[in-house]
């Protein structure tokens, strides 16, 4: 069993909570290509008072909806936790730059990716869709306009690490449970999360 990915799942969820998202379970694969999934609850609906005349294409982004902002901004923020708190916490793999998760988003989004590095990229990362979801949340706010989406993500991706480093003894313990256990249902993490149990029964 990797700790990696269950560090990696572990900040995922964390961050989801903090966030007030739902968690409705979690579990690592070792030695398969999905190393890991964890599963929470979308963002609350919009208020349609707050789409009410709004026409987002013809807005800059700074002048959406609040709610409509932020539901894009933690979208990133929770796929950007999971490769900060895996590399916070135990550290860049020997031999590979540590992984690229907001690198490689910002020039998917800017269509300027290298193909053949983004391919080797995806292939040595364990959770390849973090970039894809990241670069998803950017997309539709920037389009494809780099000078913007650049700057957005790595805002995002510090405030993930930050989030990381103030809930590094949780995501810890939950991933420890991860380990123990391989899969968690909604009852046990919410047990992790409030500190109810703090480990897996063997």
């Amino acid at each position: 069993m990797s700790d990696r990915d269950a560090l990696h799942e572990a900040g995922h969820l964390v961050v989801a909570s903090v966030l007030g998202r739902k968690l409705y379970g979690a579990t690592v694969n070792p030695g398969t290509r999905l190393a890991g999934c964890s599963l929470f609850a979308s963002p609350d609906p919009i208020p349609a008072g707050d789409l009410a005349g709004v026409d987002v294409e013809d807005l800059p982004f700074v002048l959406w909806p609040a709610s409509l902002r932020r539901n894009l901004e933690e979208q990133a923020l929770i796929s950007l936790a999971g490769p900060a708190a895996e590399l916070a916490l135990a550290g860049p793999v020997a031999g590979r730059v540590p992984d690229p998760v907001a690198v490689l988003a910002a020039e998917l989004v800017a269509g300027e990716a290298d193909l053949a590095w983004a391919a080797q990229v995806v292939d040595e990362a364990p959770h390849p869709s973090d970039a894809d979801s990241v670069a998803q949340a950017a997309f539709v706010a920037f389009g494809r306009d780099a000078g913007q989406a650049g700057p957005w993500i790595s805002w995002l991706d510090a405030q993930a690490r930050e989030l990381v480093i103030c809930h590094e003894s949780l995501i810890r313990r939950l991933a420890g449970c991860l380990v123990a256990s391989q899969v968690l249902g909604a009852a046990a993490l919410e047990a992790i999360i409030s500190g109810s149990l703090v480990a897996v029964p063997g």
